[in-house]
């Protein structure tokens, strides 16, 4: 009778240990999605691209600092916690090129073709 005690508890046990070697807990492939979008949010959210541009230098030559807040403004609309929205961005956008349309029409020496020129680029299709 102890023989059919030792053997039957050996095999529980013996096979609780295979079971649990064979059946260990993988990583999912979710954790490594996971783990490369945070590496892409870190390269996306990376000051490399904006520092130049938001330099002093930059902007006293380029005496405007909208490009500055517009790559700034995008770059924050990335990643998990962003507190910035694309209606943002857009809005410097807007300005942005407001103001380009207007320095190219006041090229023209003659009001009536800053004028014509001004309402071509307000002009929707």
């Amino acid at each position: 009778m102890e023989f059919i005690l030792i053997f039957l508890g050996g095999l529980i046990l013996g096979g609780g240990t295979i079971f649990g070697l064979t059946h260990q807990k993988k990583p999912s492939g979710n954790e490594d999605i996971a783990k490369g979008q945070i590496e892409i949010q870190k390269n996306l959210t990376n000051f490399d691209v904006v520092l130049p541009i938001c330099s002093p230098e930059y902007i006293k030559e380029h005496k405007s600092d909208l490009l500055c807040r517009e790559l700034t403004c995008l770059m924050f609309t990335r990643g998990i916690d962003s507190q910035t929205n694309g209606a943002t961005c857009e809005e410097i956008s807007n300005v942005l090129n407001k103001r380009a349309i207007i320095d190219y029409c006041n090229t023209f020496e003659s009001e009536a073709h800053q004028s014509n020129c001004i309402n071509l680029f307000w002009r929707r299709n």
